[in-house]
């Protein structure tokens, strides 16, 4: 991708998350206008919707990414209000890469990581783009789903990406 970016064949740009407890309002903006030659998005979020939605994370989606099934009954409540959490996460993240395919409608967006996988779905509720998903393993294996909390709405990634 970068290459054909160095290329000039594609454009472009990086919206990610920075935790909010870490920087005043001024320091944010400065922190946005710094980065925004580079075409570079911060998205900052609060720490505790962070911690908890790192939570999720690594406690249910990354077992699951890795075929490791660790989700615990007992831990149902728990990892609900973690969900939460996680799709706040990436309201957050839609409403700024929405934001900017705004301004380019015919943008593709490519998302990386299981961080973003309610992502997509939230994206085609009011816009159709051409959506790319990248995953860095392997989609867990149907026997491991059957057990996955939030299966539906997680899978929904794969139906809701063109590319």
């Amino acid at each position: 991708m970068f290459k054909l970016a160095e290329a000039g064949k594609v454009h472009i740009k990086w919206v990610g998350l920075i935790s909010l407890d870490t920087y005043t309002p001024e320091e944010q903006e400065q922190i946005r206008k710094g980065i925004e030659k580079y075409d570079a998005y911060p998205i900052f979020v609060d720490k505790k919707t962070m911690d908890d939605c790192t939570s999720y994370y690594d406690s249910v989606i990354s077992p699951v990414f890795h075929n490791f099934v660790s989700y615990k009954q007992d831990s149902g409540v728990r990892n609900a209000k973690l969900f939460q959490a996680y799709r706040a996460m990436n309201k957050a993240f839609v409403d700024a890469v929405l934001a900017i395919y705004k301004k380019e409608p015919k943008a593709m967006i490519l998302f990386n990581d299981p961080y973003f996988l309610l992502a997509p779905k939230m994206i085609l509720e009011s816009e159709t783009p051409h959506i790319g998903y990248f995953f860095h393993s392997p989609f867990p294996s149907c026997e491991i789903f059957k057990i996955f909390p939030n299966v539906q709405e997680v899978t929904n990634v794969v139906a809701n990406s063109s590319a």
